[in-house]
């Protein structure tokens, strides 16, 4: 529940006569989800006859607890706390201590546990909202602050006009009955932040025949992002290959070999991340229009499946948008605008696709994703899908967000979805929830005024990435070949927020065997000095982990021997079809030769696909 200071009661003569000169509420915010209070406030009474004999503060909130008030001598003041309808009064007796012509300054300190509206890695809460009818106080000076929690950072922000400190907010107003004040708003974010993740794969066959040489080829994760680390931690199934494709998408091979009639297989993998909040902090001045985007880029510009950039109707909403406009960043910032205007956020049961979604005026990640990158690349500029999971109450949501290339920047994300609907993740979709109960907070993030609302160039540590798509514009995450009847198959995610302590044994877990698959592969040819260096810095690093004395050096240890043992993966394994054109066996030659006899197609490939939003 949310602090929020009610109204204010007492027996003025007039409004000009009694005030608060000035009124100071501090909160702050700890990492429990509690809150801690620090309210100061100095009454002055001008009147000539009337005195002030008490007032009263209304928290939201069915528990006060560590309450103080007193004077700036520290003497208590009388006071008493009532609860109704889920929430706190408390009532402050003054004993004739504001009479006619005299000032006081009071102070109300308390904290209430449990308050934050919190959500894994985010906090978000509302501070010092009021409400004052006519026969209420006035506030000359009405300063509110708030100040984050522990290794967070600030995200995002309400109303205008609201002066920044590091990670914490303050705004002052003047209040004149009758009058209210929203409250001060902000949404932070613990970074970084760390997740262990298992993916349970499961294959089944349900059919009457035998399912022969059964293979798995997962997206496993991606080393495009700076804000995202991933380590391998292991795998419990037979891992064969472990490359490195398209985008610097990490991708495993799992062969099941024969599945029987009513057989079901399954194996785990498990993964460890660490993510920052990206806050590129670009400006206009530093992106480059787009006749600067390098011609190497002219694949993330052609039309696609879903991303039909070559049509009329996108083409002409792309000049539309963008007419007059050259910058990159001013562009990307228009087509993002121009898409949350556009679209209504609805679940999709089907892929629409950017051309039906422009049409129908309505979508969900992933159609907000296509149609950005659809106008983008009609425009000029190169584009590109982010794929992954929003995070969200120990449980993981597909999720998809575009990539734009900013010319003399690189490549930047946003979150056209997150933006429309103030990050809200729930099973059923993104849109607006309420918090707690008596949180008056409700959908406030779509208007928030922090740095960039759009999310252009900035993530929270709720985005979890699993691979990039620029060409195949396929939402599957693997797919699967085998001989025989179709198998069916299932993904089951398990998701968990764990301590820095945690990360660092898993990340040095997912050193151990990325040097060991490094070690494996020199061992079957001959390597270059090159890749030697690698493995010694590889070994080195590893050595530092195992001995470092804190968790912070062992998790940046280990960290540094993964990215040298993955320049020797990278670089020495093989893609299946690199594999397939080196060695073709007996057997597969019995299986092509029966395929060309009976003239049908017994091999089967099958892509796993899921929406964006599951």
């Amino acid at each position: 529940m949310i602090v929020a200071p009610g109204k204010v009661q007492s027996q003025p003569s007039t409004q000009e006569d009694i005030y608060y000169e000035e009124a100071v509420l501090n909160y702050y915010i700890n990492l429990d989800n509690s809150i801690e209070v620090q309210m100061k406030f100095t009454l002055v009474n001008d009147s000539n006859n009337t005195g002030v004999q008490s007032v009263s503060r209304t928290v939201p909130s069915t528990t006060i607890e560590n309450l103080r008030v007193h004077d700036a001598s520290g003497n208590p003041l009388d006071h008493e706390i009532d609860y109704s309808n889920d929430q706190a009064i408390i009532s402050i007796y003054f004993d004739g201590r504001v009479g006619a012509g005299s000032e006081l300054t009071y102070f109300v300190n308390f904290s209430i546990p449990d308050s934050i509206d919190r959500e894994g890695p985010r906090y978000r809460g509302v501070f010092g909202q009021v409400n004052l009818d006519s026969n209420n106080i006035p506030y000359h000076n009405y300063l509110v602050n708030a100040y984050g929690p522990p290794e967070s950072e600030l995200f995002l922000y309400e109303p205008s006009g609201v002066e920044i400190s590091g990670e914490n907010l303050s705004y002052s107003t003047q209040l004149d009955p009758p009058t209210s004040f929203d409250g001060l708003k902000g949404t932070w974010y613990r970074t970084p932040v760390y997740y262990k993740l298992t993916l349970t794969e499961t294959a089944s066959n349900n059919n009457t025949e035998k399912i022969s040489d059964l293979s798995f080829n997962l997206m496993l994760f991606n080393k495009e992002s700076s804000w995202q680390n991933t380590g391998l931690i292991e795998t419990t199934g037979p891992l064969d290959t472990l490359y490195v494709g398209d985008e610097n998408n990490w991708r495993g091979v799992f062969d099941l070999n024969d599945l029987s009639p009513g057989e079901t297989k399954e194996f785990q993998i498990e993964l460890v991340y660490e993510l920052e909040v990206y806050e590129s902090n670009i400006t206009v001045s530093e992106v480059g229009d787009l006749s600067d985007v390098p011609s190497k880029l002219d694949n993330y510009l052609k039309p696609q499946e879903y991303w039909e950039s070559n049509h009329s109707t996108i083409q002409q909403a792309a000049n539309s948008i963008t007419e007059g406009v050259n910058n990159s960043y001013l562009v990307t910032k228009k087509i993002i605008n121009f898409v949350n205007k556009k679209l209504d956020y609805k679940v999709q049961s089907d892929r629409l696709g950017a051309l039906q979604a422009y049409l129908s005026g309505e979508g969900d990640c992933s159609e907000y994703t296509d149609l950005s990158i659809a106008l983008a690349r009609a425009a000029g500029l190169p584009a590109r899908a982010s794929y992954g999971w929003g995070y969200g109450e120990n449980e993981l949501i597909g999720h998809a967000w575009p990539e734009f290339y900013l010319p003399n920047q690189g490549w930047e994300p946003a979150d056209p979805t997150w933006t429309d609907t103030g990050g809200q993740i729930s099973p059923g979709g993104l849109h607006p929830r309420p918090g707690p109960p008596g949180n008056p907070f409700g959908k406030f993030a779509p208007s928030l005024t922090g740095s960039a609302v759009s999310y252009l160039g900035r993530l929270d540590t709720e985005h979890i990435q699993r691979n990039i798509r620029w060409l195949d514009p396929t939402e599957s995450f693997g797919h699967f070949t085998y001989y025989g009847s179709s198998p069916e198959f299932s993904e089951n995610k398990d998701i968990e927020m764990i301590s820095g302590t945690e990360a660092a044994d898993y990340f040095f877990n997912s050193a151990e065997l990325a040097i060991d698959r490094a070690s494996d592969l020199m061992n079957e040819r001959n390597i270059s000095e090159d890749l030697n260096q690698e493995f010694e810095l590889a070994e080195n690093y590893l050595s530092k982990a195992k001995v470092s004395s804190n968790w912070n050096s062992t998790l940046s240890f280990s960290q540094q021997s993964i990215d040298h043992s993955e320049k020797i993966i990278g670089e020495l394994s093989e893609t299946p079809e690199e594999q397939e054109g080196k060695l073709i066996n007996s057997r597969e030659l019995y299986w092509i030769i029966i395929i060309i006899i009976i003239g049908c197609t017994i091999i089967g490939v099958t892509s796993y696909v899921t929406k964006g939003r599951d």
